[in-house]
């Protein structure tokens, strides 16, 4: 493939969405990545007695047990009243405008 048609993609739908994929991937992964790398290795040294110590420390296991319970919580929250909002709007007919097709 040419570089100029690769380029062409670019313009178009798909091209916009992979680019916004991969925005949004590296706004979500850097900063995690980040923090494993300084809760590891703080000062750009590893160190594997670290690693022990998180997992053995009650605060660390009560904030993931927090982040687990809003996620799913937020996550049921979202399925309760974005189901039947869907379905609502999905079964609802417009009718300022005709559908294609019809006539």
């Amino acid at each position: 493939m040419s570089l100029r048609r690769r380029l062409g993609l670019l313009g178009s739908e798909q091209g916009a969405a992979a680019a916004l994929l991969v925005i949004v991937a590296a706004l979500a992964v850097w900063p995690i990545t980040r923090l494993v790398i300084e809760g590891l290795a703080p000062g750009g040294r590893f160190d594997p007695g670290l690693l022990g110590g998180v997992l053995t420390t009650k605060q660390n296991w009560v904030a993931a047990e927090h982040t687990l319970v809003t996620a799913l919580l937020g996550t049921a929250i979202s399925l309760v009243l974005g189901a039947p909002a869907a379905l609502l709007l999905s079964s609802s007919r417009r009718r300022s405008s005709p559908s294609p097709g019809s006539s």
